[in-house]
């Protein structure tokens, strides 16, 4: 090292007050842009799902699949733009997982579902 100071030392030696002017406007925007910035844990998403819940006491899990849960999935594999159909089913309750893909119009969808239930139901 030599003892002769260097051209950085030098030009911040003399700029020293501009430079603390671009720190603090610096500074001050971050601040401003952390307060004025949305942000969220978990970003708003509308997955392309409906879930059809069903419950019916305590109906053991196999009766309950096959005279509730089967034949809702059946009903709801002929609904247009449908990907797929996925239930679980327990003592007294079915979840039933009807995916689209993404763009579909989920009004409409929501529409065929429950009119697909509406044509089923008296036969459940």
């Amino acid at each position: 090292m030599s003892a002769a100071p260097s051209r950085l030392g030098r030009f911040t030696t003399r700029h020293a007050l501009a430079i603390t002017f671009i720190a603090a406007v610096l500074c001050l925007a971050g601040v401003f842009a952390t307060l004025r910035i949305p942000s969220s844990v978990f970003p708003v998403t509308a997955f392309p799902r409906i879930v059809v819940g069903v419950s019916n006491g305590i109906m053991p899990p196999d009766q309950m699949m096959a005279t509730i849960t089967r034949p809702i999935e059946e009903s709801l594999k002929s609904i247009p733009e449908e990907r797929s159909v996925l239930s679980t089913t327990t003592r007294g309750s079915a979840i039933i997982n009807v995916e689209f893909p993404w763009g579909t119009d989920m009004h409409r969808a929501e529409l065929y579902v429950l009119g697909r239930i509406a044509e089923i139901r008296s036969e459940l």
